[in-house]
């Protein structure tokens, strides 16, 4: 496996690169320091430039350090990827199809002067709000009129109303249901008064918030679904500006460490 790549004087921060890069996981999480410290799994062909390779992705979601302790240093990586709300439908699309078959976890940690000048939301409805009013200006009407519509529908109603599940219109393929991408959306004849399911798609295929988003700032994973416990009992979730790896170096601690994700037999 390849070196990760590495931009830290940070002690504290490098034992626990150094522990996921040697052993996968941790006999013991709980001594290692992840404080301040998020990360996210990139499924990508080669190491990751930025938090996503994609040109025109504007923000990601990321896990903090609840994450790495209960999920990163214990698991597989297709099981985190499980745990950190992905559905096996997505993963083998990524790996099977668009043939990214090489996982990297991105590490960075924010230092106190860093705070203040990058944007990390909780991944709640709010959140969401203020990375829309930033990035995609020209959604925000929509979404502030759907708004209490999109907290309280049920997924899979917007899918029924579009008449096609949402994961096709991501694939963008020829003869499918057209990407909802933010530059599609802006062209919709009607924008400002879009639909509550064309713009649950448009949040689907832009800012990737998939069929486990519940805009409560935690995961939800599918192994999960039917568990009766307080639905926000998940992992902490994040979502920010998607950054190139030599911006958050400059922010402080950053790590890219290579990973292998295998797929279950199903």
């Amino acid at each position: 496996m390849a070196e990760p790549l590495v931009a830290s004087l940070d002690e504290a921060f490098n034992k626990l690169v150094q522990e996921i890069q040697r052993y996968g996981h941790s006999k013991d999480p709980a001594l290692l320091d992840s404080r301040n410290v998020y990360g996210r799994i990139c499924l990508e062909k080669e190491a990751p430039q930025s938090l996503a390779n994609a040109n025109d992705r504007k923000t990601v979601f990321v896990f903090g350090e609840d994450a790495i302790t209960s999920v990163i240093l214990r698991k597989t990586t297709y099981d985190s990827l499980i745990e950190l709300g992905m559905i096996p439908e997505y993963i083998r699309y990524k790996i099977l199809e668009q043939k990214k078959s090489q996982c990297y976890l991105v590490l960075f940690k924010l230092c106190e002067e860093s705070k203040d000048t990058f944007d990390v939301y909780p991944a709640t409805w709010s959140g969401i709000q203020k990375m829309i009013e930033k990035h995609y200006p020209l959604a925000v009407q929509d979404y502030t009129r759907h708004l209490d519509v999109l907290k309280t529908t049920n997924y899979e109603e917007f899918e029924k109303q579009a008449g096609f599940k949402f994961i096709e219109s991501k694939k963008g393929l020829e003869g499918g249901p057209p990407l909802y991408s933010y530059e599609y959306y802006c062209k919709l004849p009607n924008l400002g008064s879009c639909s509550a399911w064309q713009t649950r798609l448009f949040l689907y295929c832009e800012l990737r918030l998939f069929e486990l988003f519940t805009g409560n700032g935690h995961t939800i994973s599918v192994n999960a679904q039917d568990d009766s416990s307080d639905a926000t009992s998940g992992l902490l979730e994040y979502i920010c500006p998607n950054v190139s790896i030599a911006n958050l170096q400059s922010l402080g601690p950053t790590a890219v460490i290579p990973l292998q994700c295998i797929l279950p037999n199903m």
